[in-house]
């Protein structure tokens, strides 16, 4: 066994530090290394998610999920690059100033059919970065976007049950990047609909979420569709396997991906080209901040929760809440106060043990990587804090909205003056975005099911017909898999 040294971690983190620390120096410099080195630490979190969830695995799962990162991110380019990118912002041009955006300009339109109408569903233009389109700015705004559509092909292709193949499970990482992923990024980062309900419906600033809490919430509804189409676990969990927690195989690196995560986390922010004109709107120090304070948060009640109902603290269950805590600041950390942001971490990571409870106990979840639990509700809690603890110092003029008497985004408990309507757009969006990564994906699977479940049935022909009988083929059913019983 290889051993791992803490003075190697320990420089590890640091070197971590002083390259985001020098990446955010530099990133105030137009095209500088420091806005590259920033897009490059922004796969840290990818990174973080895979040991994290690799820590967790059973010995006879930790190989093929060992395999998942590289093709992950491998899906996650071919899918993003022939179609998400143009989906996800094929109407950029209307989100954006940049001149060198200009040829992403159209986009299907919900109502009549153009951007005038504010309920925009998908991008038209972009698609593999051809023609006009593949300016310095396309690529650097595609890049930004990556280590996302990597982290949530990687957590939808993770939360699939063990017994899907291989191609299956590739299969739905490719629906992930190239369609749930861009229609939700666009609906509300892209100019879509979501985004401009505060324009159509009066709904605060529209659907506000600063990076990404959105896509963990598509992530948790496109595993709960795998669980149901392709089966749960079938047998009852005895008493005292619910009262056990999951073995952990490698801690240390389960707390090396947290912090990794971490990184990555803020770097994403720093990457993406979208903000660079609201530095205004943003406070870039306090959104760090509010980032680690909801990682601390989560971890912390995490852990206090398990050792107040087991009597001992569990190596999982604190990276695992500090991820939710950091999936849950991903909507607001820019517009609400450090200790809301701690609040709003500690209250995901008081979350996760119960619902990886009831996700094993009541729907028999067959999910190592508890996406449903982990990121699924973390990231819907983070989508309605925001309306609850955004104090409006912050993100004026998002999503083209003045807000109240000049205010920045604000919610009900602590804005100066309380913006109902805020709160309307982030459970519709919540709720929109959930049915958008359950239903799309369920056809998908159910589809796939269908063929795969008359595959076997023809292995089972072969294997009963009387020239596999004569060759001593088995004649019954045993030994072959049902793909809809999920056995």
């Amino acid at each position: 066994m290889i051993r791992i040294r803490w003075s190697a971690i320990l420089a590890l983190s640091t070197s971590l530090i002083l390259l985001l620390y020098t990446s955010i120096v530099w990133t105030d410099e137009a095209n500088s290394a420091g806005s590259l080195l920033a897009l490059a630490m922004a796969f840290m979190f990818p990174i973080g998610l895979t040991l994290v969830a690799w820590s967790a695995m059973p010995p006879d799962r930790a190989d093929n999920a060992a395999t998942l990162a590289p093709l992950a991110l491998s899906l996650a380019l071919i899918g993003y690059l022939a179609l998400g990118f143009g989906l996800h912002f094929g109407g950029a041009a209307f989100v954006s100033d940049d001149q060198e955006l200009e040829a992403l300009s159209r986009f299907l339109s919900l109502v009549r059919g153009d951007e005038s109408a504010g309920w925009g569903f998908a991008g038209l233009e972009g698609f593999f970065l051809s023609g006009d389109a593949a300016t310095r700015a396309a690529v650097q705004l595609f890049v930004s976007q990556l280590p996302l559509v990597t982290a949530i092909t990687l957590v939808v292709m993770l939360a699939l049950p063990r017994h899907m193949p291989l191609m299956a499970q590739a299969l739905a990482g490719l629906v992930a990047s190239a369609l749930t992923y861009p229609l939700a990024g666009h609906w509300v980062s892209g100019g879509g609909w979501l985004a401009r309900l505060g324009d159509t419906l009066g709904l605060g600033h529209g659907l506000v979420d600063y990076m990404g809490a959105s896509v963990f919430v598509v992530g948790g509804a496109t595993a709960l569709a795998a669980a149901l189409i392709f089966g749960r676990r079938q047998e009852a969990l005895a008493p005292d396997e619910t009262a056990a927690m999951p073995p952990t195989q490698y801690p240390l690196l389960a707390s090396l991906g947290a912090l990794l995560a971490a990184v990555g986390w803020i770097a994403l922010g720093l990457a993406n080209p979208l903000y660079a004109p609201t530095d205004t709107a943003l406070n870039w120090p306090l959104v760090a901040l509010n980032g680690l304070a909801g990682l601390g948060g989560g971890a912390l009640s995490a852990q206090l929760y398990i050792w107040f109902t087991t009597g001992r603290f569990d190596p999982l269950m604190g990276p695992r809440g500090a991820l939710a805590g950091l999936i849950a600041l991903s909507a607001g950390a820019p517009f609400m106060p450090t200790w809301a942001a701690l609040l709003v971490g500690a209250v995901a990571g008081l979350l996760l043990p119960l619902a990886i409870y009831s996700a094993r106990r009541a729907l028999r979840l067959d999910d190592a990587a508890v996406t449903l639990a982990a990121y699924g509700l973390s990231g819907f809690w983070g989508l309605l804090a925001v309306a609850l603890f955004a104090d409006g110092r912050w993100g004026q003029g998002w999503n083209d909205v003045a807000g109240l008497a000049g205010q920045g985004v604000s919610g009900l408990l602590l804005a100066p003056q309380a913006d109902g309507g805020q709160l309307g757009a982030q459970v519709w969006g919540g709720v929109a975005l959930f049915a958008l990564g359950f239903l799309l994906p369920w056809g998908v699977f159910k589809l796939l099911a269908g063929l795969l479940g008359l595959g076997a049935r023809l292995k089972r022909r072969l294997a009963s017909s009387p020239s596999s009988e004569s060759q001593g083929a088995p004649g019954g059913l045993d030994g072959v898999v049902d793909v809809d019983n999920g056995e």
